[in-house]
């Protein structure tokens, strides 16, 4: 049952999420414009998002233990999603041989190339282990805010497990 309850509260992160991308996308285009001298600066902005948005997506868990306390829960976790530190090193691996390039343009125009291997499913992925706390509410199993923030935070590959720091 928590297993199940739990599979409910992680997808509807991913929901939450995609929809908020979606309904603000136009905003976020033009936040990305007004923000950015460049049309290059603000395309690799949009796709910045865009790629913390698929990590989100590709994102999987893997329950490791579940302490059941009625109406509490303890569940031991491995969120599995893309490593941005090791998809950063090997693009800057390809960096070295660009001459003329500052590594901030590079990284600029690999925005695409991340997103596009973020989406095949070819970028490199990490494991990290968390702790879980579920309460029930009138019934419904649900975790809080800052879980959830820290849950969210690890499934776009944030090794400190926030959404804010990297």
């Amino acid at each position: 049952g928590l297993h199940k309850e739990f599979d409910i509260i992680f997808n509807g992160i991913k929901e939450q999420a995609t929809s908020e991308f979606n309904a603000n996308k136009e905003e976020m285009e033009k936040v990305a414009k007004n923000s950015t001298g460049s049309e290059k600066e603000a395309e690799a902005m949009f796709n910045s998002f865009e790629i913390v948005l698929e990590a989100l997506k590709i994102s999987t868990y893997s329950v490791e233990n579940i302490n059941d306390m009625g109406d509490k829960a303890e569940l031991q976790i491995k969120v599995k999603t893309v490593d941005f530190i090791k998809l950063t090193e090997e693009l800057l691996e390809n960096y070295k041989s660009k001459n003329n390039v500052s590594e901030e343009e590079f990284l600029m125009e690999s925005m695409e190339e991340m997103l596009k291997k973020v989406k095949k499913g070819k970028a490199p992925m990490i494991e990290q282990e968390m702790t879980v706390q579920m309460f029930k509410e009138n019934d419904k199993w649900s975790i809080d805010d800052n879980t959830k923030n820290a849950l969210m935070g690890k499934m776009i590959g944030s090794q400190k497990g926030t959404i804010f720091s990297f």
